[in-house]
């Protein structure tokens, strides 16, 4: 038999106990949460934008209230993806 040195020795990261997924845990229901806010909040009010604009009004209104962010996005692409690295 031939020995050879294709063994590999894979870490993991040092185990930091159930308080670290308590916390994961409510760091996702805080933050999914807080994802629903703007949802409930501007829902109602939309509803009378709507009514007095019209719908194809409505929508490009909030086409060009979402330019800006989409702008950003794409601005800091090479940013997020220099993160991925």
């Amino acid at each position: 038999m031939e020995r050879t040195a294709d063994i590999q020795v894979v870490t993991h990261q040092p185990n930091q106990g159930y308080g670290a997924a308590l916390r994961s845990a409510f760091q996702y229901a805080l933050l999914s949460a807080l994802a629903s806010v703007p949802r409930n909040f501007l829902g109602p009010p939309a509803a009378y934008v709507v009514d007095a604009l019209g719908w194809s009004s409505f929508f490009t209104l909030t086409f060009f209230t979402a330019m800006p962010g989409l702008l950003v996005l794409v601005l800091l692409r090479r940013q997020v993806d220099a993160l991925d690295e």
